[in-house]
């Protein structure tokens, strides 16, 4: 994996090449799996993820809001052939309908199209750069929602939703690194800590 560096995040933007999402806390990286899985399994081998690429986002700057950056998440999947799963551009959404009810993968909306659009909403996020390390992803649409698990434990595979923060403190559980993929490595957690 790259650093996870502002600059790599806006490289990888610039170049539109992918991004993964990694959780800080658990070590697992998102994927679209049906909603968003946050699995710990190799990105590489006999599973066929490499080829599925369902762990590659692009990541955009899409817009603004009252100065500040508005990014959105594309699939990147392909088929077993190596072709697009999808014909027009999808995207990670909150739901639009419920922020509190996952994630979905719609078909792309821009807010410049209808700015009161909810579910064109619902695809922007905000990337706020934490203190301790990591981003948080926050929901345009509500932004008291921050990516995070549905569970709130770090246990692995967990399924990713907006989780609603409180007082505006992002818990560790709501931290991600965006890394751009190497295709030598794998991004899987590292459960061999040396006892002390």
């Amino acid at each position: 994996m790259q650093p996870n560096t502002l600059d790599d995040i806006v490289n990888s933007i610039k170049k539109g090449e992918p991004v993964i999402l990694v959780h800080k806390a658990t070590g697992g990286y998102a994927r679209r799996d049906g909603d968003l899985q946050i699995v710990a399994t190799p990105i590489s081998g006999s599973d066929g993820l490499v080829k599925a690429h369902a762990h590659y986002l692009r990541m955009d700057l899409g817009a603004q809001h009252n100065g500040n950056n508005l990014y959105t998440f594309q699939s990147l999947q392909v088929d077993a052939q190596g072709h697009p799963v999808d014909s027009n551009p999808v995207m990670l959404s909150a739901n639009p309908g419920d922020i509190s009810g996952g994630i979905v993968w719609a078909r792309q909306k821009k807010i410049e199209d209808d700015p009161a659009d909810r579910e064109a909403k619902a695809q922007y996020w905000y990337v706020i750069p934490q203190e301790c390390g990591g981003y948080a992803i926050l929901s345009y649409l509500d932004p008291v929602w921050a990516l995070g698990l549905m569970d709130k434990s770090d246990k692995l595979p967990s399924c990713g939703r907006p989780v609603q923060t409180i007082y505006a403190v992002i818990p560790v559980l709501c931290r991600w690194d965006i890394v751009a993929p190497k295709p030598d490595k794998e991004c899987i957690r590292n459960d061999k800590i040396p006892q002390v």
